[in-house]
């Protein structure tokens, strides 16, 4: 088995898609576009592996990012802001081989941290390092009969929505704007820096199938999710609303009528995205009925205390989420990009 370092030509990148889509255990973020979104986005360097057998045939692959961060420390990390990563291979043998090459970059570059996401246990000798878990609902042939399964609470929460004058739509690029605003300003008040509006857009570039799930009031965007497409599953990375109008519940029309649509497309899975456990996000999604899958997030780190990610509940951190929580948010929006392109979770 040959493992090597990935050439993203535009051949190669359609050999590597091929794999992944066909194999059973790969997820969208393994998908050879998100090298290029963050390396557009933040300028991150993309050290991708591939497993070929002696026919020059795929059997591996680590979607790989190398951050160069002088403060925090140096880590590459698959995949960095997003959900799941890690290695996609049909044996155990190569993702043996495929960590080993990792290891072999990070001695050779000086990087202390491998951050591995699996989704499911790698069955290699890693050390789990947080605990999130994410939360996938089953999907029927007919949304009317979801709908009759939901929780009443939830029902009437979408009904309150609509009766309230919220109205739904779906948009493309053209909206990411309005989508923006109103997301920044939810992570600004959560106390996190925000993603770049250039993020948003290379995910658009890349994948053109994705798509702006958004709630109006009156002619305003009061709520907007990005929803990404992998073969039978919707997914969504990132949503908000805005807490002015949390009262009317637009999240719960936002995410019903991105359900809806996703069983009438003929989906069979909606995933809600990564949470830690038992939080208010946690509990938001599982009320829909979503089972939770609990993430193998997996390190090596020649640091035995060191954390690949940063939560706001590790030391010093907390302090920092109150100071960006109380910033204008201009000032926030200016400097969260330039934070945010050093801090992988």
């Amino acid at each position: 088995m040959d493992y090597r370092a990935f050439d993203h030509t535009e051949v190669a990148c359609k050999q590597w898609d091929a794999y992944v889509l066909q194999h059973p255990q790969a997820q969208h973020y393994h998908l050879s576009g998100w090298a290029q979104v963050i390396e557009r986005a933040y300028g991150h360097r993309s050290v991708s592996l591939v497993a070929e057998d002696g026919e020059g045939e795929i059997k591996g692959v680590l979607p790989l990012i190398e951050m160069r961060r002088w403060v925090l420390g140096h880590v590459a990390a698959s995949m960095p802001f997003l959900d799941y990563g890690g290695m996609c291979a049909d044996e155990v043998s190569v993702r043996q081989g495929l960590l080993d090459a990792a290891l072999a970059h990070c001695a050779q570059a000086g990087i202390k941290t491998l951050d591995l996401r699996h989704y499911t246990p790698s069955g290699l000798d890693l050390q789990p390092f947080d605990q999130k878990v994410t939360l996938v609902l089953p999907l029927l042939d007919e949304a009317g009969h979801l709908w009759k399964g939901l929780n009443a609470k939830v029902r009437n929460q979408v009904r309150k929505a609509e009766k309230s004058g919220l109205a739904f739509q779906w948009a493309g690029t053209e909206k990411l704007p309005d989508f923006y605003r109103v997301w920044s300003e939810n992570m600004r008040d959560l106390g996190s820096p925000v993603h770049s509006l250039r993020f948003f857009r290379a995910v658009f570039a890349c994948f053109p199938s994705t798509r702006l799930a958004l709630v109006y009031a009156g002619d305003d965007v009061i709520g907007g999710a990005v929803c990404l497409y992998f073969r039978d599953t919707v997914l969504v990375p990132w949503a908000s609303s805005l807490r002015s109008f949390f009262r009317y519940c637009p999240n719960n029309l936002l995410y019903w009528e991105a359900i809806r649509a996703a069983c009438e497309a003929g989906y069979r899975r909606f995933d809600f995205g990564r949470s830690s456990y038992d939080t208010g996000t946690y509990r938001f999604k599982k009320q829909w009925g979503a089972v939770e899958h609990g993430l193998s997030w997996e390190c090596w780190s020649a640091h035995e205390a060191a954390r690949p990610i940063v939560e706001a509940s590790h030391g010093p951190y907390g302090r920092a989420v109150q100071v960006w929580q109380r910033l204008p948010l201009p000032v926030a929006n200016r400097l969260g990009p330039w934070i945010r392109r050093y801090l992988s979770n």
